[in-house]
C-alpha cells in the first residue's frame, strides 16, 4: 500500500490494539501503515478535566512535542511510532473519531461567537483539522461521527442540553463545511433500539463485528 493512516480518537480507537481493532482491520484489508493514536476517556473538546484533548494531540503530532502526553498511553505510543518511523513517500490519511465522551460530559457542541473555540466539540475538530492540514503533507481527513450507543437511554438523555445525535449531526455538517470525507457510524449501519446488542458491547463500545464493519468502511474511503 502507498498509504499511511493515523487514527485519532477516544476509547473506540485507543482501547483496542489487536487485529480486530479498527486500525488493525484497516491494516489487514489495505496493507497500509497504520498508527493508533487513540486515547481512552478523551474528548475532542478541551477542558480542565480533559487538558490533552484533540487539539493538543493534533498539535503534538505535527510539532513532535509529546511533553503533554502521558507516556503510558496509547496516544503517546502511537505518535512516537509515527514520529520515529514516518511513512515516507506515502499519502497520509488521518481518521478522527470522537464524540461519545463529549456527549457523556455534556460539552457544548458549537459556538456562534467563535467557531474555533476548543472548549466546544466542533471548534476542537475545526482547530485540529486546520493544524493537521498545516503541519502534514496534504493529508486526507476522514471525520467519523460518534457511534450509536445504549447508554443514557440510547443517547437520548440530554447532557448539557445535547443528545448524542446532536454531536453526530454536527460532524456530518462539519465534514461538508471543511470538505473532508465522512463515515457516519451513528446513522449508517442501521443500529437501533432493537438490534444494538449485535453491534455494541458494554452499551458503548463497538464489538469486534462492528469494529470490522467500521474498518472495512474506512478502507473504502481511504484514497
Amino acid at each position: 500500500s502507498d498509504r499511511g493512516v493515523i487514527f485519532l480518537g477516544d476509547s473506540v480507537i485507543g482501547n483496542f490494539t489487536d487485529s480486530l481493532s479498527v486500525p488493525g482491520v484497516v491494516a489487514a484489508l489495505s496493507n497500509a501503515a497504520v498508527f493508533n493514536c487513540g486515547y481512552g476517556g478523551n474528548s475532542a473538546s478541551m477542558h480542565p478535566e480533559c487538558p490533552t484533548a484533540l487539539p493538543g494531540i493534533s498539535e503534538a503530532l505535527v510539532t513532535g512535542n509529546l511533553s503533554l502526553l502521558p507516556e503510558d498511553t496509547q496516544v503517546y505510543s502511537g505518535i512516537s511510532s509515527y514520529l520515529s518511523n514516518p511513512p515516507k513517500d506515502k499519502k497520509l490519511c488521518v481518521v478522527i473519531y470522537y464524540g461519545l465522551n463529549d456527549y457523556f460530559a455534556g460539552y457544548q457542541v458549537s459556538s456562534e461567537e467563535d467557531p474555533y473555540d476548543i472548549a466546544t466539540y466542533t471548534g476542537a475538530i475545526r482547530t485540529a483539522v486546520a493544524a493537521l492540514r498545516t503541519g502534514l503533507p496534504d493529508p486526507q481527513i476522514i471525520l467519523c461521527t460518534p457511534n450509536y450507543c445504549r447508554q443514557f437511554e440510547y443517547g437520548t438523555e440530554p447532557h448539557g442540553g445535547y443528545i448524542l445525535e446532536d454531536y453526530a449531526n454536527a460532524v456530518i455538517a462539519l465534514s461538508e463545511e471543511l470538505e473532508t470525507d465522512l463515515l457516519d457510524t451513528y446513522h449508517g449501519f442501521g443500529i437501533d433500539k432493537e438490534n444494538w446488542s449485535g453491534f455494541i458491547t458494554d452499551q458503548v463500545h463497538p464489538n469486534a463485528a462492528f469494529r470490522y464493519l467500521i474498518g472495512e468502511s474506512l478502507t473504502g474511503l481511504i484514497r
